[in-house]
């Protein structure tokens, strides 16, 4: 009987340590645009101006099948779109999950990008007033999701957070955005969906176990009482 109330005992407080930790965490979660979140977050934030769309100078029949070339032999067909970016007009082909650039004015490819391009990229999404440090090339990054992406550019600024933008290295698409604010609220979701060590959320069964052991433990003792 002293044995199962140590248990029972147990079993409640590391549920109702999960449950606390649940509920703290979901009200950081649900409260963080007015505490700390920032609604900006992956936005351009210093447009660039860029010529006109009308002002390319190399046709889309040219710049697909330059696109084409660069992506490979495999690839029969992309999806070609002429857009500003970072003061650029630029094409930008997308086959599946990869993309390419080229210039819509001088017809040069722009991927992978060089550092000088991508941090042109990254510039426009970095806080007012922050001033560039370095970029670094990187062959992989490990998303908050765990996929593995890569390479990419990571772009490094001297502001009070230190913010870093991440970019894909062939398209120049923003992956990521780190500051502060934004490392402590992907924490807070990763404690608050138990997500570590790679293992999918599993975790969240720690707590089922708990409330598990508190259900029969606490029949027992009835049984017994």
């Amino acid at each position: 009987m002293r044995r199962m109330r140590q248990l029972h005992r147990w079993a409640g407080l590391g549920g109702a340590g999960f449950l606390l930790l649940t509920g703290l965490t979901g009200l950081l979660w649900a409260n963080a645009p007015r505490l700390y979140w920032k609604d900006d977050y992956k936005k351009i934030k210093a447009p660039v101006v860029a010529p006109p769309l009308e002002s390319a100078r190399i046709d889309m029949r040219r710049a697909l099948a330059m696109a084409l070339q660069q992506l490979g032999s495999e690839v029969a067909a992309a999806v070609l779109t002429l857009k500003s970016e970072a003061g650029r007009l630029v094409y930008e082909a997308q086959a599946g999950k990869r993309s390419v650039l080229i210039d819509a004015l001088t017809g040069r490819s722009l991927s992978p990008l060089t550092e000088e391009d991508a941090s042109r990229f990254a510039d426009q999404y970095a806080p007012k007033g922050a001033s560039r440090l370095i970029a670094r090339h990187e062959s992989s990054f490990t998303g908050r999701d765990g996929r593995k992406r890569g390479p990419v550019w990571v772009v490094t600024y001297r502001d009070k957070g230190g913010t870093e933008i991440v970019l894909d290295e062939m398209s120049g698409q923003i992956i990521e955005e780190f500051d502060p604010s934004r490392r402590f609220h992907f924490w807070v979701m990763r404690l608050h969906k138990l997500d570590f060590f790679h293992t999918d959320r599993m975790l969240t069964a720690i707590p089922g176990l708990f409330l598990l052991g508190l259900v029969i433990t606490g029949m027992r003792l009835w049984l017994q009482a």
